[in-house]
């Protein structure tokens, strides 16, 4: 709770330890080897062993490139969906409908709290979208964790800001996405979480969009 009456989601877990160091923030990662490295060196010089203490920064500079690299060559899941999620978002408020026609499932579930909505579906969303696009300014988005729910199957959870008619409209959403034999990830549900800092528990907001 930020304050009286006004309700907020958990952040998702985060990513396993070493795949977050190595893959997601690999120059922390680089840090930590090229300081271990170097004390190692250090302590290797005093006692003599110069040579050795040569192959161990050598070795730390190393793995340190090679994680560097790993870093940059590699997106995991989870990035891959973050990105995805703001793609999303881009092009809900640019009104891009033929974007959100590629990237949105043609199974797509809108949900309340985790609540299926009998209403709504990937025709709601590329309808809306203009009238999003019309009545909404700057958009930021602030990423509150993403996980995988299945091998091909996960989910990512965002703050999103807007700026509009009647101030900044505030928001959390679940977006869960699926990936392709191909690689390609589309939206399966928009689950909305807090709207106007209140918990939603019913379907009103897919209804009032129109």
């Amino acid at each position: 709770m930020l304050g009286q009456g006004i309700e907020t989601a958990p952040s998702l877990p985060g990513a396993p330890l070493a795949e977050r160091l190595v893959l997601e923030q690999p120059v922390g990662a680089m840090l930590v080897i090229a300081l271990v490295g170097v004390i190692a060196a250090s302590g290797l010089n005093r006692a003599g062993r110069a040579r050795s203490a040569g192959v161990s920064v050598i070795g730390a500079t190393g793995l340190a490139i090679a994680v560097f690299v790993a870093g940059q060559l590699v997106e995991t899941p989870r990035e891959a969906m973050r990105a995805a999620t703001d793609r999303f978002v881009e092009a809900v408020r640019a009104g891009d409908t033929a974007r959100l026609d590629a990237m949105v499932s043609d199974r797509l579930v809108l949900a309340s709290s985790g609540r299926p909505s009998s209403t709504g579906s990937k025709a709601w969303v590329i309808d809306v979208a203009p009238g999003v696009a019309a009545r909404v300014g700057e958009v930021s988005v602030n990423h509150r964790g993403a996980e995988m729910t299945a091998r091909n199957a996960g989910r990512t959870r965002v703050n999103i800001s807007a700026s509009g008619g009647e101030g900044r409209l505030q928001s959390t959403w679940d977006l869960h996405w699926h990936r392709s034999e191909r690689g390609e990830w589309s939206l399966t549900q928009l689950n909305a979480l807090i709207l106007m800092a209140r918990r939603v528990d019913s379907d009103w907001w897919v209804r009032a969009a129109r």
